[in-house]
C-alpha cells in the first residue's frame, strides 16, 4: 500500500453556487469568526482540557500547602497566577479567531449533504503548496485537524506548560512577551482539535494568528441565525485552483459545460472538471 504524504497535493473547499461565484469574482475567501459557527463546541472542548490541566495543578499545590485558595476580594501574596490563567481561559470568547475549512477528500457524502441539498454544490480543489505560501504571506496558519483523543491531551498539556513557564520569568517585559506568545500558541492550536466522530472529514483549517486580525476590522455577512464577522483571505489574480468537483446533480453534463465556461471567463485555465461519483440524490 502506498504511504500517504504528510502534505496533500490538493486541498478541497466545499461550497455552494453562490460561494463559488463569490470566490471567482472577489479572488478571495472568507475566514469566519469561530465563535459564531457550529464548531464552537470543539473549541470549548480544547479550552476545557487546558482548564482541567491547570485545575489539577492547583489542587496538587493546595494539597501540599504550597498554594492557598484565592481570596474572595482583592489579592494576597498567596494568590498564585494559576488562578489568573483560569480567568484568561474563561474569557476566550473575547478573542476573535477566524477560520476557513478545507478537506483532503474532494468527493465525500457527508460534505455533499451539507452543500448539495438543492442539487448543486462544488468542491474546489486548491493547490496546497500555493495555498500555504499565500497563507504564510498573510500571517495565517494552514494546519491539519487532529482527531485522536490521546493526541489532544498531549498537545494541550504542552501548550499549558508553555504558559505556566512564563510565571518563572523575573523580567516583566520579557514575561509579557513570552506570555503573549504562549497564549497565542494555545489559541492557534485549539481550533485544530476535533472530536473523533468527525475524522472522516479529514479537515484542514486556515486559522488567523492570535489577535486574528492583522490590524484590519472584520467585515460582516448574514448567517442562519446571526450576523457573522469575517476577514478576507486573498487568493491573488492567478487563482491557485487545480480542479472543480461538481456535486451530485440531475444535470451533470450541462453543469460541467457551465463550469468550464465560467472558469474561462475568469481566466482560470488548465483545470480538471470532475463529476462526483457519490450516489446521492436530493431531487
Amino acid at each position: 500500500m502506498k504511504k500517504e504524504s504528510a502534505y496533500p497535493e490538493i486541498l478541497y473547499h466545499y461550497t455552494t453556487q453562490q460561494g463559488l461565484l463569490g470566490i471567482l469574482h472577489s479572488k478571495a475567501m472568507w475566514l469566519s469568526n469561530l465563535h459564531y459557527l457550529n464548531d464552537t463546541s470543539e473549541f470549548i472542548y480544547s479550552i476545557n482540557l487546558a482548564k482541567k490541566y491547570i485545575e489539577e495543578r492547583i489542587k496538587l499545590l493546595e494539597r501540599t500547602g504550597l498554594l492557598s485558595p484565592p481570596p474572595a476580594l482583592g489579592s494576597s501574596p498567596n494568590h498564585h497566577n494559576l488562578y489568573g490563567h483560569l480567568d484568561i481561559l474563561d474569557d476566550f470568547n473575547a478573542i476573535p479567531i477566524y477560520i476557513c475549512s478545507f478537506s483532503r477528500e474532494g468527493d465525500q457524502l457527508g460534505q455533499w449533504r451539507g452543500y448539495c441539498n438543492n442539487g448543486s454544490g462544488f468542491s474546489i480543489g486548491f493547490d496546497y503548496k500555493k495555498l500555504r505560501i499565500l497563507a504564510e504571506n498573510q500571517k495565517l496558519n494552514l494546519v491539519e485537524c487532529i482527531y485522536e483523543p490521546e493526541k489532544h491531551e498531549v498537545i494541550i498539556k504542552m501548550m499549558v506548560e508553555k504558559i505556566l513557564r512564563t510565571d518563572e520569568l523575573k523580567d516583566e517585559d520579557k514575561k509579557k512577551v513570552e506570555y503573549a506568545n504562549a497564549i497565542s500558541s494555545l489559541w492557534a492550536n485549539a481550533p485544530t482539535i476535533k472530536h473523533i466522530s468527525f475524522k472522516e472529514e479529514r479537515e484542514w483549517r486556515l486559522i488567523s494568528t492570535f489577535h486574528g486580525i492583522r490590524g484590519e476590522k472584520p467585515s460582516f455577512r448574514p448567517g442562519k441565525s446571526m450576523i457573522i464577522p469575517y476577514i478576507n483571505f486573498e487568493l491573488g489574480l492567478d487563482l491557485p485552483i487545480k480542479e472543480i468537483i461538481i456535486g451530485p446533480t440531475p444535470n451533470i453534463n450541462i453543469a460541467a459545460d457551465s463550469i468550464s465556461t465560467l472558469m474561462l471567463s475568469h481566466n482560470v485555465k488548465n483545470i480538471r472538471i470532475i463529476p462526483s461519483k457519490i450516489p446521492y440524490r436530493t431531487w
